[in-house]
């Protein structure tokens, strides 16, 4: 049986912790050299990153022109970072699409 503790401590910020979680299990990835305990890692972050997604889904207005925008910035920027990935564009090009990324997303806040 598990019990919960109440904790005089204040609440972290669940979408923080879920990004903090997927950016430490990214760089545990990189810097683990066993296959199996990498796969593992990879589904760990895939349910992280699918549990976020869920998140933002659910708490945001998708029909606002801003979730449009950002949504389609988030796409454009993906298909930056597919290139630049892919030797097709340059590095610079996929920061900058991820930057005005970020601004629409932000815009949501």
């Amino acid at each position: 049986m598990t019990t919960t503790q109440i904790s005089s401590e204040p609440t972290p910020a669940l979408g923080q912790e879920l990004t903090r979680s997927i950016d430490q299990l990214t760089t545990l990835i990189a810097t683990t050299d066993d296959e199996p305990r990498v796969t593992e890692l990879l589904a760990a972050r895939s349910q992280l990153v699918e549990q976020l997604a869920r998140l933002v889904d659910a708490n945001l207005n998708v029909s606002s022109a801003e979730y449009r925008d950002a949504a389609m910035g988030l796409v454009r920027a993906s298909a930056s970072i597919r290139l630049a990935i892919n030797d097709l564009q340059t590095a610079t090009d996929a920061v900058r699409a991820v930057a005005r990324a970020i601004d629409l997303v932000a815009l949501l806040l």
